[in-house]
């Protein structure tokens, strides 16, 4: 048997009626072994290629999830400061009512008190800090308004005292009541956790930082 012949036959060289019954028995054996082994290399590059493309599908939906983390993180970080922004607003309007009831006064300087207050803005979240705050705006702008202001508190202050401990004296002494506690222990916890006051603490406690208007 040639088996250049046959091989020969198979890269269709010659003919297949060169070939006799021994040759092309082997040619047709050989071509047969050909084609399976042709045929599992076609069939391992396919099963290669669904790998890949499963691996491929599998990265993208990877990176998906991991961009659609980043987002939700984004969006919640920037929900959070617009809540600790708009708690914070709360605060500086509730600290400067606070401030023009103390010191009706410095209601002549309002303007030049809130571009000071600007400037020695702390940052602080707490009304209790921030009406300090504008307290310092006030003593920066008007020096001797705020020293005249301060001093007409003081006065009133210890004018209510001497009243108060007249009423009391001419009544006789009655029985002191306590107070019953005003704030939970985690209200009492948070506020020195968080160097605020306990009023602000347990409104956080109780409603959060997020507001809900009607």
């Amino acid at each position: 048997m040639d088996e250049v012949k046959i091989e020969e036959a198979l890269e269709g060289k010659i003919k297949l009626e060169e070939l006799n019954d021994e040759e092309l028995t082997a040619f047709r054996s050989k071509a047969r072994e050909l084609a399976e082994k042709e045929k599992g290399e076609v069939s391992g590059l396919r099963e290669a290629k669904r790998s890949e493309n499963e691996r491929v599908e599998k990265l993208r939906k990877e990176a998906e999830e991991l961009e659609e983390a980043r987002r939700k993180q984004e969006e919640d970080l920037n929900k959070g400061k617009q809540e600790v922004s708009q708690f914070r607003t709360e605060q500086i309007d509730k600290a400067k009512e606070i401030f023009y009831k103390q010191f009706p006064d410095a209601k002549e300087k309002e303007k030049e008190i809130a571009e000071k207050f600007e400037k020695l803005d702390s940052g602080k979240i707490d009304s209790e800090f921030i009406l300090k705050d504008f307290i310092s705006a006030y003593a920066a702008t008007d020096p001797d308004g705020y020293t005249a202001s301060r001093d007409k508190i003081k006065e009133l202050e210890k004018n209510a005292a001497e009243h108060k401990e007249n009423a009391a004296g001419s009544h006789g002494s009655a029985p002191v009541e306590t107070d019953p506690k005003k704030y939970s222990d985690e209200t009492t916890q948070l506020a020195k956790e968080a160097g605020i006051s306990e009023e602000s603490a347990d409104k956080i406690n109780k409603e959060g930082l997020s507001r809900k208007y009607e």
